[in-house]
C-alpha cells in the first residue's frame, strides 16, 4: 500500500496521473474542472501537487472516465486504462483515505488517498444496499464511537446528501476538524450529534448549522477489523 506522503510536492506522481486523465479525455483545466465541480485554479493545485484531493473528487474523477483503472489513479501502480480496470469485473476497487490528524477533534487536513482495498459488488448490492461507486473507506482512529466503531476499524463510508435525511453514523467535517459520530433527528428542526463513548459529549444542533460550519461528508455503512 503506497503512503500517500509520496503523492506530495510539485509535479509530484498524483498531480501527474491527474493531468494524464485529463489529456486523454482531451479537456482543458478549465473544462475538467467546471465536470469535477472545482474552480480551475483549485484543479490547478491537484495537477501541480500542492494539494490533495478529498474522496468526493475522486470518485467523480473515475466516474468521468469509466475506463479509468482506480487502483493506478491513487497509487501507480499497474496500467492506467484498459485491461487493469477490466480484469475483475466483479471486484470493486474503493479508495482508501488516511485521516492525517487522525478521526478525532484535532485533525487538521482533509484525507488523503492510502491505497486500494477490493470488495465484491454484489456483496455491496445486495449486503450494504449502496452504489457500489459511492464508496470510500477511512481508519477509525479515535475512541469517540467505542464500543460501536473502536479505533483501528475500517469504514465503509456512502457519500450521501449534505443533510441525511435519516438517523445514523455519519463522518462529518465541523470546524475543520473530522469527527465521526452518530446524527439523530430529535425535530424537524434539531438534530444530536452524540458520539457512542459517554466520555465524549453529544451537541444539538440545527441543521442549518451542518450546512454553514460543516460538511457531512458520509453516511457510515460497514465497518471492520484489521487483525
Amino acid at each position: 500500500m503506497q503512503d500517500a506522503k509520496s503523492t506530495r510536492g510539485k509535479g509530484g506522481p498524483f498531480g501527474k496521473r491527474f493531468r494524464e486523465v485529463r489529456v486523454q479525455l482531451h479537456l482543458t483545466q478549465e473544462h475538467i474542472a467546471r465536470q469535477l465541480g472545482v474552480t480551475t485554479a483549485t484543479y490547478n493545485r491537484y495537477e501541480k501537487g500542492h494539494r490533495e484531493p478529498m474522496a468526493s473528487l475522486l470518485l467523480r474523477m473515475v466516474k468521468l472516465a469509466p475506463d479509468i483503472n482506480a487502483a493506478w489513479l491513487l497509487t501507480g501502480v499497474g496500467e492506467p486504462f484498459g485491461r487493469d480496470a477490466r480484469a475483475e469485473p466483479g471486484l470493486l476497487h474503493v479508495p482508501l483515505l488516511r485521516d492525517p490528524g487522525g478521526v478525532g477533534p484535532r485533525a487538521p487536513e482533509a484525507p488523503v488517498p492510502s491505497g486500494i482495498i477490493a470488495f465484491g459488488r454484489d456483496w455491496v448490492r445486495n449486503e450494504l444496499k449502496c452504489d457500489p461507486d459511492s464508496l470510500f473507506l477511512l481508519e477509525m482512529a479515535g475512541d469517540s464511537m467505542s464500543p460501536t466503531i473502536l479505533p483501528g476499524e475500517l469504514m465503509l463510508v456512502r457519500q450521501g446528501a449534505e443533510i441525511p435525511a435519516h438517523d445514523g453514523i455519519h463522518v462529518l467535517r465541523m470546524g475543520g476538524a473530522i469527527q465521526v459520530r452518530r446524527l439523530q433527528w430529535l425535530s424537524p428542526n434539531e438534530l444530536e450529534v452524540l458520539p457512542d463513548n459517554p466520555l465524549y459529549k453529544s451537541r444539538i444542533v440545527a441543521p442549518s448549522e451542518l450546512r454553514e460550519d460543516g460538511q457531512v461528508m458520509g453516511r457510515v455503512v460497514w465497518s471492520g477489523k484489521r487483525h
